[in-house]
């Protein structure tokens, strides 16, 4: 298992294309983004809000930065300081009608 993710990892490092790379990230991004919020601000999907977020973020590279934006702010705080300085400033928050 961790042969075939360094593998894996080892392959993507190495293309020209970061396609899979900026998936990658996204995929990580999202999921963070999902899981904060429905633990902190209501009970959502976190696997449907991942995928939409995801979906969003690969259209468009604007919509990315805001992703990464989002994310970067909530990393390491609490549901109260995320709800004081991020979900205001987070110009994507990711919830699926």
């Amino acid at each position: 298992s961790f042969i075939c993710l360094s593998a894996a990892l080892a392959i993507v490092g190495c293309g020209d294309d970061n396609s899979l790379v900026e998936e990658v990230n996204n995929t990580v991004d999202c999921g963070q983004i999902c899981s904060t919020y429905s633990d902190c601000v209501t009970d959502i999907d976190v696997t449907d809000c991942t995928d939409y977020c995801e979906d969003e973020a690969d259209k468009s590279e604007q919509t990315e930065d805001r992703v990464q934006a989002c994310e970067d702010c909530l990393d390491d705080k609490s549901c109260s300081e995320a709800a004081m300085s991020c979900w205001d400033n987070c110009a994507f928050v990711p919830v699926p009608e």
